[in-house]
């Protein structure tokens, strides 16, 4: 990870000057903007939504190609039956 973007700012004149005060201390109009990953988060749901996907998320696409829900839960639920099935057959031979 590169690291935070809001610790590699540069210090604006107001910093420079007050250099007497240390921790935080209110925004002044001629500090720069912070990028955050939120802000970035948010930049890219908005070129989503531009581009033509609209409120779809990823997971929805995807679910787009996926099997009915009646397949996705019946078949591990059936194959779970038929391996407990196996394995008391199997422990039935052996006694």
């Amino acid at each position: 990870m590169t690291g935070s973007h809001a610790l590699s700012a540069e210090y604006s004149v107001v910093a420079r000057r007050d250099a007497s005060q240390s921790g935080p201390r209110s925004a002044e109009p001629i500090d720069p903007p912070v990028r955050s990953p939120v802000h970035e988060l948010q930049d890219q749901l908005i070129m989503r939504q531009a581009a033509g996907f609209g409120d779809a998320t990823g997971e929805e696409l995807r679910r787009a190609d996926a099997a009915p829900g009646w397949v996705r839960l019946s078949l591990p639920f059936s194959l779970s039956l038929g391996l407990w099935a196996l394995i008391f057959w199997i422990v039935s031979l052996v006694r």
